[in-house]
């Protein structure tokens, strides 16, 4: 299954590259700059749409990509039945940023393995981090996003 997901991705993500690389965007992106701080959150080791909306997040030069961070799948997820499921999907994250020459450009966190426990017990994870930090920056101008889907 794995190497059917890595398979579209890497035609999609180089097509993708591709385009971007044409006189017409890169002539757009002296004009567009980016308006909207973006962390993207998602399970990425799920089904594979969520690879192709972080492709999008990041071809998109009115978002600055702050963080990408993989979390977890519901216990027994027919994509992934493992315990790690947060820690698979940042390795899937950086496989698509290395289909797309784009390895080591973005921080990418791990989330929490586990859901939650109730709503009054957090599970402090590097991701979780990451968006604090970024949230409490006083010096950005542009506001920040966090996006799961």
């Amino acid at each position: 299954m794995k190497t059917i997901f890595t398979s579209i991705l890497s035609v999609f993500a180089g097509v993708s590259m591709f385009a971007q690389t044409t006189s017409v965007l890169a002539e757009m992106n002296q004009f567009v700059k980016p308006r909207y701080r973006v962390i993207v959150d998602n399970d990425f080791g799920g089904d594979p749409d969520g690879l192709f909306q972080l492709v999008h997040q990041i071809l998109s030069p009115s978002a600055e990509i702050k963080g990408i961070i993989g979390s977890h799948l519901k216990p027994n997820d027919p994509f992934d039945k493992s315990n790690i499921t947060a820690e698979n999907a940042v390795k899937r994250v950086n496989e698509t940023l290395e289909v797309m020459n784009l390895k080591n450009k973005f921080n990418v966190f791990q989330g929490s393995n586990d859901q939650l426990k109730d709503t009054k017990t957090p599970n402090i994870s590097e991701g979780a981090k990451a968006i604090v930090a970024e949230a409490i920056k006083a010096d950005e101008k542009n506001p920040l996003f966090v996006v799961q889907v």
